[in-house]
């Protein structure tokens, strides 16, 4: 039972995190009131901003919010394949002599003598 008590916490707090935004404008539509009575623009009715400033203002402050934390955050690159050097120095030209087709020995058969490979029949 603890442990799904403690699951079920983890996935909540995930879920607040993820879906942030979604969840000022769900306060937004649940709470109206309280955006109208805070609202920088209830007395220019002809805006009809009904509260919206006070949710933008909520919006960027948590976008600020995560940016600054984001900031503090250090980047750390890893290389995880190196480039490949196409010369290699310091290394030596081999000759190899040339040899013809007179120079090769005789290949061998194993019994077999038909150029192309034929299995065995039963």
């Amino acid at each position: 039972m603890f442990r799904r008590k403690v699951a079920l916490f983890l996935l909540l707090a995930f879920a607040a995190l993820s879906f942030g935004n979604t969840l000022l404008l769900l306060d937004y539509q649940l709470n109206p009131r309280n955006y109208v009575r805070n609202c920088v623009n209830k007395y220019r009715p002809s805006l009809h901003c009904k509260g919206q400033c006070q949710l933008m203002k909520k919006i960027k402050a948590k976008e600020e919010k995560e940016k600054k934390e984001s900031g503090s955050r250090t980047e750390i690159n890893i290389v995880l394949f190196a480039p490949v050097q196409e010369t290699m120095p310091n290394t030596i030209p081999l000759s190899l002599p040339s040899i013809t087709e007179q120079e090769l020995p005789e290949p061998c058969h194993a019994g077999f003598h038909s150029s192309v490979f034929q299995p065995p029949r039963c």
